[in-house]
């Protein structure tokens, strides 16, 4: 009798279920090589097997090998065009390779083909968020939580989208929910920790740091906030171990083209390294490295007027806000068309008003993802494309990736280069942007011929009252210094404490930024040897309240490693002398910039040792600081720092040359007017 066939040979089929259930089982044991194995041969036998595809090209992209995975899973699409799941795994690759494009719609097949497949909602509401549209995130996430209430990741990424929006109440009650369902939690205590910086509880931001730490030590947005909360309050104890462990995680990113969990801004208060500051800013632009550019829009003849537009959220009564102030409606409008495509609630404030008059055609872009944002700024013919956010907390780098103006520039709001090469300038000046420094700029330079910072507008202030009603004394030095508590570093404090202890009559009047400041900088003098009630600390009251107050000073002591910029700018438009160091980076050397302008470069030390010694000879030689305060008196009323019809002028014939090189063909190159 002859041999029976074998059942294989009768039913190729046969046997695939255990076939496919060994392979899963491999899977989930982490054995990858042997999931694709066991799902290759089940493929030689069923090449359409959409469940061994899905197997094999998961395993791929688990061992690194993304391309074989995404073709695997294209071929297990045509198969099985309708498997919700397959969707969704392969817009997890896509995401992994960069393409949040594809992912997005790979998320969005997956709902279509199971609306409740929480995950899918999940992570399309992360992504929406990520590009800007926080709107049809809170829409997705809110569905994610509809079908798994108890989803502790959907609470801490609606607090998240939640805090984004401004609603911080319901921000707070999502990350405590996230909390309160998953303990171990740590981005949804890291919302909660910006919640409370945002809201002047500094004690509880860094218990809730301190917190996600111990859950996960690694943990580097935490560290970085941790390290960056502490300088903000002047505790300076923990920083020299915490810098080193950034150190490490920062080199570590950048050495794998990785985003590193220091924020660009936060390491200019920190590192006035130009080559480590470029690294970092480009580590964090390669995030954007996928982000597609638009077809572009025709271009302009060569005598059509030059359409620019500003792209920001500080058009309100920030810093940023009351620069632009002054040089949005003085734009030559026989030149240029100016446009605003900004996001962020209106202030009702005197500085937004002057903003949105001074615009032609100011668009709010809130409610638009980075597509829509992109295509709107590109369809309404914009030629120059301003940035005033750079790599500063809120950015919208990702609608400047996908270039929707033929020629883009970084101007203002970060003291550094954006790392990005979607962006053609970085508008600056010779003392912030010496040319030896150009090679730490991905942008090409834009000089202006005077301080790159524009005046403002003078603001009409009262009285500054009696040096008592501020609590400062009516004989003897005031000294003060407003910057922000992150500027403020230990090399620096040394000095300010050795003139106070040479001028037994001096203050130092400081910025309370937060309820940390005072006890900290105060147990610092005392450890100097320096009573802590000459440290007088004023809380920030209405801007014009601040303004006239700043005049009671005698002389203001700039920061070192971060200077003060607009705090600097109004100090010297009270009157008030102001004393820095020249520093290694652009953030280090803006008040040299504005003091320069204004004619004053003799404030300007070399070094630690020669400020202190300046502001010891001011204070030792009253007619030499009488003399200084009538000079800058003088420059405010010609000095071109002040001038604001002059640095529009100036701004604008490099707008021109902008405009021009592109119209010729030209790429961007340095240019100064």
């Amino acid at each position: 009798m002859g041999s029976q066939p074998s059942n294989e040979a009768a039913d190729p089929r046969a046997g695939l279920p255990e076939l496919l259930a060994a392979s899963v089982a491999a899977q989930r044991a982490g054995n990858r090589a042997e999931a694709v194995r066991l799902a290759q041969s089940l493929l030689d036998r069923a090449p359409d097997h959409a469940d061994a595809l899905q197997i094999l090209a998961v395993a791929l992209a688990q061992q690194g090998n993304l391309a074989e995975a995404a073709a695997v899973f294209r071929r297990a699409l045509s198969v099985a065009p309708d498997d919700g799941g397959l969707h969704f795994n392969f817009g997890i690759l896509l995401g992994r390779t960069g393409d949040g494009d594809g992912a997005a719609r790979e998320f969005r097949a997956a709902i279509a083909a199971a609306p409740d497949h929480v995950e899918a909602l999940y992570n399309l509401g992360h992504l929406l968020q990520e590009r800007g549209d926080l709107e049809g995130a809170d829409s997705f996430l809110r569905r994610a939580l509809s079908v798994r209430p108890l989803y502790a990741r959907a609470w801490s990424a609606l607090a998240s989208n939640l805090k984004m929006q401004g609603r911080l109440d319901e921000a707070i009650a999502a990350a405590r929910r996230a909390i309160a369902l998953n303990p171990n939690q740590v981005v949804a205590r890291v919302t909660l920790a910006n919640i409370c910086r945002d809201t002047g509880r500094a004690r509880e931001a860094l218990e809730l740091l301190r917190a996600a730490l111990a859950i996960e030590p690694g943990n580097g947005a935490a560290l970085a906030f941790l390290h960056h909360q502490l300088q903000q309050g002047c505790d300076w104890r923990e920083l020299p171990g915490l810098g080193a462990r950034l150190d490490a995680a920062d080199a570590a990113a950048v050495a794998a083209n990785r985003v590193p969990p220091e924020p660009a801004f936060a390491q200019l208060a920190r590192i006035d390294d130009p080559a480590r500051n470029l690294a970092l800013a480009k580590a964090h632009a390669h995030a954007f490295d996928s982000v597609a550019p638009l077809p572009p829009a025709p271009r302009l003849a060569a005598g059509a007027p030059i359409r620019i537009a500003y792209l920001g959220n500080d058009l309100q009564d920030h810093p940023v806000g009351q620069l632009l102030a002054s040089l949005l409606p003085r734009h030559d409008r026989k030149r240029f068309h100016v446009g605003a495509y900004a996001w962020g609630a209106d202030d009702g404030s005197e500085t937004r008003r002057r903003l949105i008059a001074g615009i032609d055609n100011f668009v709010d872009i809130g409610a638009l993802d980075r597509d829509a944002a992109a295509r709107r700024i590109r369809d309404d013919g914009i030629e120059i494309l301003i940035d005033t956010k750079g790599q500063t907390q809120g950015h919208r780098l990702d609608i400047m990736a996908r270039r929707p103006a033929p020629v883009q520039a970084t101007f203002l709001g970060f003291p550094g280069s954006s790392g990005a090469g979607f962006i053609d300038y970085v508008i600056a000046d010779r003392i912030v942007l010496p040319p030896a420094h150009r090679g730490f700029f991905a942008e090409a330079p834009a000089w202006l011929p005077h301080s790159y910072m524009p005046p403002g507008e003078p603001v009409k202030t009262a009285s500054p009252g009696r040096r008592a009603d501020w609590s400062l004394p009516e004989d003897g030095a005031v000294l003060a210094s407003f910057n922000n508590g992150y500027k403020i570093e230990p090399v620096l404090f040394d000095a300010w404490m050795r003139i106070l202890a040479a001028m037994p009559g001096a203050v130092l009047w400081l910025h309370r930024y937060n309820d940390l400041v005072a006890d900290n900088l105060r147990r610092e003098a005392t450890q100097r040897g320096i009573d802590p009630a000459r440290l007088v600390f004023a809380d920030r009251p209405a801007r014009p309240v601040h303004l006239a107050r700043l005049a009671l000073a005698d002389l203001a002591l700039d920061t070192r490693l971060f200077n003060g910029h607009v705090t600097s700018l109004d100090a010297l438009r009270a009157g008030v002398p102001v004393v820095t160091v020249l520093g290694n980076h652009f953030a280090s050397r803006v008040a040299a910039s504005l003091l320069t302008a204004a004619g004053l470069s003799d404030l300007i030390a070399a070094d630690i040792a020669s400020y202190e010694a300046r502001v010891l000879d001011f204070l030792r030689d009253p007619a030499s600081l009488s003399s200084m305060k009538r000079r800058l008196v003088a420059a405010r009323k010609s000095a071109p720092l002040f001038n604001a019809a002059l640095y529009a002028r100036d701004f604008d014939r490099l707008l021109v040359a902008m405009a021009e090189r592109h119209r010729a063909g030209q790429k961007p190159a340095p240019l100064e007017i």
